[in-house]
């Protein structure tokens, strides 16, 4: 039996970690930007047990330009046989000033989903309901969630 981590960055790992997880676990290897995009898809052609994710974790939506660098994860997607997208998603509880732009990059890549019918990787702090929101409003089907904190009103 394979255990299954839906939720690591396969990359910050040493080779010696990846030898001896490759034995046991299927990792999906998210990502934090283009850069690291292409690192997971790297390590997927290296390791099998390995599934690439790409795209913008909100922590670093602000630190991008936003048109360029998720035309690159487009790219990216459309060039190899991608099924996930992500860590995409909302953070409040540490990068509240970035909101407005991490919600633009959200919406964009959701869109991407859809229109890929990718499954998403996503990334939620303080900010489950409007999560919610729109992956019912992209109609996204197929999801993970990590680190979710809720807060319900």
């Amino acid at each position: 039996m394979k255990i299954v981590d839906v939720h690591s960055h396969a990359y910050d790992y040493s080779k010696n970690e990846l030898e001896k997880l490759k034995k046991d676990f299927i990792i999906i290897s998210v990502s934090e930007d283009y850069s690291t995009s292409k690192k997971s898809i790297e390590l997927s052609k290296i390791y099998r047990s390995i599934i690439p994710a790409v795209g913008i974790h909100p922590w670093t939506a602000h630190k991008i330009n936003v048109k360029d660098e998720i035309r690159k994860i487009e790219e990216l997607i459309k060039k190899v046989s991608i099924k996930i997208i992500g860590e995409i998603g909302l953070d409040k509880t540490r990068f509240r000033k970035t909101i407005d732009m991490q919600l633009k990059v959200f919406e964009e890549l959701l869109k991407i989903a859809a229109d890929h019918d990718l499954a998403v990787n996503i990334h939620s702090a303080g900010t489950a309901g409007k999560i919610f929101q729109l992956l019912l409003k992209y109609d996204i089907k197929k999801l993970t969630f990590t680190g979710t904190q809720a807060q319900y009103h």
